[in-house]
């Protein structure tokens, strides 16, 4: 089965990285507009999917996370249709993103992929990189990818 993506909205809290993918993507049809996640401009059920790249992980690192956290996951189901699909990549572990994720208020089923990082420049050069248990806590080898389905 083949997605066709027709139009792609993209936005940004910060007007600088606006302009400058504004400015980097002019040959593309593509639409960005400085708003805030936590309280979005959009109607009900507007989109059929939803890709975060790193904004739940960056609003987990702030102020009033959890309440944060919980806006931006509120507002992206409303805009999101009755079969819409919010797809976060994160470097969270599960057990730190799915509290958020699975919310009674939240009516999406979430499933978790994981995927490895790419291997640094150090190792393409042949070096070998040792990893103990406890690095590896602090430095993952891997991030994850939840896709949150809604319930029709």
């Amino acid at each position: 089965r083949k997605m066709c993506i027709r139009d792609s909205t993209n936005i940004d809290i910060s007007s600088v990285v606006i302009d400058q993918m504004k400015e980097l993507y002019t040959d593309q049809n593509l639409d960005y507009r400085v708003m805030d996640v936590r309280k979005m401009d959009f109607s009900n059920g507007e989109f059929d999917v939803v890709i975060d790249k790193g904004t739940l992980d960056s609003i987990l690192c702030g102020y009033a996370s959890r309440a944060n956290a919980f806006k931006m996951l509120s507002e992206i189901h409303r805009v999101l249709n009755k079969t819409g699909v919010y797809i976060c990549v994160s470097y969270g572990v599960p057990k730190s993103r799915l509290v958020h994720l699975v919310k009674p208020e939240l009516t999406w089923n979430v499933v978790v992929h994981n995927v490895f990082k790419p291997v640094s420049a150090a190792a393409n050069l042949g070096s070998t990189i040792m990893i103990s248990s406890t690095e590896e806590e602090k430095y993952p080898t891997e991030h994850y990818i939840y896709v949150s389905k809604k319930k029709a």
